[in-house]
């Protein structure tokens, strides 16, 4: 590794990971070398920049463990997207795109309510009163490990 590595500060985006090894986050040269997995994590980084922007409070140090728990819950759903556990492709992403309104100001109800549904067992889902739309996810069969994957609280 080049210890001097300088960029402009707009090209950030592009070489985060660069910066994963300060976090304690190893990486592996396939994945670090991959444009997909660049692009995946450019784009995390964009969404994890604009979520900072849009909700200061995020930014504290009493949130900060709120915000990681969220960003590795939507990494959790696009995985799941992208390897087929979902059973319908691009499920999340739809279903955030379809229930949220125009304006999106109900989104943060739908995800947080997709979440919710991810962390009910089947059999207690009917009475988790959860919407239709929301039970189209596939329940997990055992909550409490899907909690420590994506850092959820059971319901």
């Amino acid at each position: 590794m080049n210890p001097h590595f300088a960029f402009p500060y707009l090209d950030f985006a592009r070489h985060f990971g660069f910066f994963l090894p300060l976090a304690g986050i190893s990486t592996i040269k396939e994945i670090k070398d991959n444009p997909i997995d660049v692009r995946a994590t450019g784009k995390l980084n964009k969404l994890y920049i604009e979520l900072l922007r849009e909700n200061l409070e995020w930014a504290t140090e009493a949130r900060r463990h709120d915000m990681n728990h969220f960003m590795a819950r939507l990494i959790f759903c696009f995985f799941a997207e992208d390897t087929d556990i979902f059973h319908e492709p691009k499920l999340f992403t739809r279903t955030v795109e379809q229930m949220s309104e125009r304006n999106p100001s109900n989104r943060h109800e739908v995800i947080g309510t997709l979440f919710r549904a991810l962390n009910i067992k089947a059999a207690d889902r009917a009475a988790a009163n959860l919407p239709g739309w929301a039970n189209t996810f596939p329940a997990h069969s055992n909550p409490g490990e899907l909690s420590r994957w994506i850092g959820t609280n059971r319901s």
